[in-house]
């Protein structure tokens, strides 16, 4: 890290740590470390990860979602609404039984409530 920040012209003359050293970093103050330093730069911040890159060059769309966020994740609200209905379906005594009885479970959902 400490090379690329020098080939940048970014290194600072009093020097910088690699990890941050408070519990946390002032407010606003992007360069109290490498990490931050770095992922701060705009040709950084505006570069997308390789895998979003590959699906778009295919034509289609890439959303990336907050991690640990399920309330804002469809699929999460989709899955659990189809455990419910699931449940609330009733037990299956055959295993072709189970498959159909969640096929009808998926395709029951509303549109809406994903």
């Amino acid at each position: 890290m400490e090379q690329i920040i020098h080939e940048h012209g970014l290194w600072p003359n009093t020097g910088l740590s690699i990890e941050c050293t408070g519990p946390k970093c002032p407010l606003g103050l992007a360069s109290c470390y490498c990490h931050h330093l770095l992922y701060s730069q705009p040709n950084f911040m505006l570069q997308k990860p390789l895998l979003q890159e590959y699906i778009e060059s295919c034509g289609h769309l890439c959303d990336y979602y907050l991690k640990y966020h399920c309330e804002l994740n469809f699929i999460k609200q989709y899955w659990g609404a189809v455990k419910l209905w699931f449940h609330i379906a009733g037990c299956a005594k055959t295993l072709r039984e189970m498959e159909r009885k969640m096929l009808r479970c998926l395709d029951d959902i509303p549109l809406e409530q994903i």
